[in-house]
């Protein structure tokens, strides 16, 4: 679909992914488990104050439903009696209400659950490129998950192995050099890894890890979005 933002008409993509839904699925039920303990306490704790009426009891609650997003409380609002007067009580010592105490129950509130989790494993990608013919919804997804290599490339950059705060330099002249030999140097990685990798797919091998697992497996797919 075609919006316009800051001036700028853009083709927009939704795209779901099973894994990340799956992964965020996971995240928010650690999240409902975690407000449902906290909930529950402050439902204690309400429930053991007495009111002066029952208006102040339903304010109340009203204020602690607005804190929790995936639970609410049902409630019941039952009188406190008392016995009138001082002293030991007898059959014909008349009771009086003494306030109002709520009852409280915990439940989950499937709808706005059902709303997030609605929400989940979906994101959007958006591009310039109007037409649809130059640049299909399959390629702007690739282009997207290529970005891993870019991104795995300024890891290795930042690597505390590779000492690049050991350099200081002030000149431009001296910065752009630097950056030039660093940018050669991942070239050089990254070419020697695809050999590696190609090598490997050739002979059917992989190389075992610091845990004996297989790294670089051939069963896995060689393509330019893993250098």
């Amino acid at each position: 679909m075609c919006n316009q933002y800051s001036g700028i008409k853009q083709r927009w993509l939704i795209v779901y992914s099973k894994q990340a839904y799956e992964r965020e699925k996971k995240t928010l039920n650690k999240r409902i488990e975690k407000e449902k303990t906290l909930f529950e306490k402050a439902c204690w704790h309400l429930g053991n104050q007495i009111f002066g009426c029952p208006k102040d009891a339903e304010k109340q609650l009203l204020s602690l439903n607005k804190k929790f997003r995936y639970h609410r409380a049902e409630y019941t609002i039952e009188a406190v009696e008392k016995y009138d007067g001082r002293g030991r009580p007898n059959p014909k010592t008349p009771k009086v209400i003494h306030g109002y105490r709520i009852n409280l129950t915990v439940i989950k509130d499937h709808d706005a659950v059902n709303k997030d989790l609605t929400k989940k494993g979906r994101f959007v990608l958006g591009t310039n490129q109007l037409d649809d013919a130059q640049l299909p919804a399959e390629k702007i997804l690739q282009q997207y998950k290529e970005q891993q290599s870019v991104e795995g490339g300024f890891r290795f950059l930042k690597d505390p192995w590779f000492m690049l705060d050991s350099f200081f330099v002030k000149t431009p002249h001296r910065i752009e050099a630097l950056m030039m030999v660093m940018t050669l140097c991942l070239l050089v990685y990254n070419f020697a890894q695809y050999r590696v990798r190609k090598a490997l797919k050739e002979n059917n091998d992989f190389i075992p890890n610091q845990l004996g697992q297989e790294i670089l497996c051939t069963r896995q797919k060689l393509s330019s979005s893993a250098f």
